[in-house]
This record gives C-alpha cells, structure tokens and sequence, in this order.
C-alpha cells in the first residue's frame, strides 16, 4: 500500500496542473489502496490512443450498470453525470513493481497530450 501511494502522490503531483485533469478522490479520513488510478479526463479516447501508441496500458473502468442489459431494466431515470463520468474516466498504470521511470514516462505522455502544441 505504501509504495502505490507514493505512486499516486507522484502522479498526482506530476500531473496537478494540467487543466481539466481530475484525480479520483480520497478522503483525508480514508486510505486506498489504489488498486487502480483513475484519471478523468476531457478527450479520454485520444489520450488512451497516445498511450497505447507509447506501449502504456490503460482500462476504461466503472462501465455504468444501468447501461448493462441485466440492469437496464432497474434505471428509473436518466443518469447524465454518471455516463458523463464514465465517459471521461481513464485507468493508467499502478502496481507495486511499478518504477519511477515508468511512472515518470507515463507522465510525460500524459503531459505530452495535453500541452504540447499539436503537430502542423
């Protein structure tokens, strides 16, 4: 658990001021484990199409249940923040074995993307 909060205390921190980046939120109160990092981010598909293109794996997670056929049944009105979130969402790297240098090369996609003036 420590080392996966120090990752996301390095993502956080790499990646803070970036605009329209949001990180998932924890409370004070709280402690992750950060099985995942979830990033929500403006343009998900193009930023997860950098990093693929880069060799970084990244998971579109927390599909909505109520867009599921085995739920759709259950929506009893519509959810707009909910498929805006899912959306928006974006998983990218942690686990334990997980380096610096990785973390810092997924990083600089990710800032790459979003500041980096595009190509003419």
């Amino acid at each position: 658990m420590e080392r996966r909060a120090a990752i996301a205390a390095r993502y956080r921190t790499s990646l803070a001021d970036i605009p329209g980046l949001a990180f998932q939120h924890v409370d004070a109160r709280d402690r992750s484990t950060y099985k995942d990092f979830a990033l929500l981010v403006p343009g998900r598909d193009a930023l997860e199409a950098r990093l693929a293109a880069a060799g970084i794996q990244t998971k579109r997670y927390f599909r909505p249940c109520h867009t599921m056929r085995g739920y759709r049944g259950h929506a009893t009105r519509p959810l707009p923040r909910t498929e805006e979130t899912y959306a928006r969402i974006l998983c990218i790297p942690i686990f334990n074995e997980l380096s610096d240098d990785d973390v810092d090369r997924v990083v600089s996609v990710v800032r790459d993307h979003f500041l980096e003036p595009p190509a003419p």
